[in-house]
């Protein structure tokens, strides 16, 4: 990726840029206190989805870990929003990544009336 294509790009230290593939890949972690790409235009609604997170995420649920699998996925993002405990991910990633998407899925903002 060049400069050309986004501004940010040499001072950006993202940890998954949606202009690298190689940073894109599914189980790749982001913690709400991590940076988000700078980019206004063009972006995937995971990136959108990162930034609620981080403004709405409590202090204490800073330490858990979301996967793009998990951003990409539209859910309603509250102040509760937690991602997969990093003590964990070893021993049963797939077991909380499971949970996480079946209690999630399909749970979206609600419609004004």
């Amino acid at each position: 990726m060049t400069s050309v294509e986004c501004n940010f790009y040499e001072k950006c230290s993202a940890p998954i840029c949606p202009m690298e593939p190689d940073k894109t890949n599914n189980h790749y972690p982001w913690y709400p206190d991590e940076e988000i790409c700078r980019k206004r235009k063009d972006l995937p609604a995971w990136v959108k989805q990162q930034r609620k997170i981080a403004k709405k995420a409590k202090p204490e649920n800073l330490g858990y870990y979301f996967t793009l699998e998990m951003l990409k996925i539209p859910f309603r993002v509250t102040n509760q929003v937690k991602g997969l405990d990093p003590d964990k991910f070893l021993k049963d990633e797939p077991k909380q990544l499971k949970q996480w998407l079946k209690t999630h899925k399909g749970v979206t903002s609600r419609k004004a009336a």
